[in-house]
């Protein structure tokens, strides 16, 4: 053990409450009685750093497995999403209705598509003017004389 300045005054020969110190006045006092003071305050200053570093590692590691599983999620949604329009589209169902189809597996799906097909309302014919029949097809040139009284009219 290395003496310690016999200038430098003993804080454990005071009285208790009499003496204060400053850090410089503590840090030179310990660095005089135990040589290796440095070394290890820098030790402990690098353990510090390793710890917040394996701290951030975990966070970044909890960060990425929570994007996994979101990633794997939408995956999930968008595969299932898909059977569902591949289901409907071979069966036939109106595309307007495809965004109401439910279920999860294949069977429930085409339960639902089959209900939904029970539901769905054929074209309905226009209904007809004064005189007209659904037989009657009109011509190019009579759509532009109904589109020109149409103007005239207005």
């Amino acid at each position: 053990m290395v003496d310690a300045d016999p200038t430098a005054e003993d804080p454990a020969q005071d009285p208790p409450g009499e003496k204060t110190f400053t850090q410089t006045q503590l840090d030179k006092i310990i660095s005089n009685r135990l040589p290796e003071f440095e070394s290890y305050k820098a030790k402990a200053t690098q353990f510090d750093a390793l710890t917040e570093s394996a701290k951030s590692a975990e966070q970044a590691e909890a960060d990425w497995k929570a994007k996994a599983e979101t990633a794997e999620s939408e995956l999930a949604w968008r595969d299932t999403l898909l059977l569902r329009q591949e289901l409907a589209a071979a069966k036939g169902l109106d595309a307007r209705m495809w965004s109401r189809i439910k279920g999860e597996s294949k069977e429930e799906i085409e339960t639902d598509i089959g209900e939904l097909q029970g539901f769905t309302v054929s074209k309905r014919p226009t209904p007809l003017k004064s005189g007209a029949s659904a037989d009657q097809q009109t011509t190019a040139k009579e759509r532009a004389a109904q589109a020109l009284r149409g103007v005239r009219e207005r």
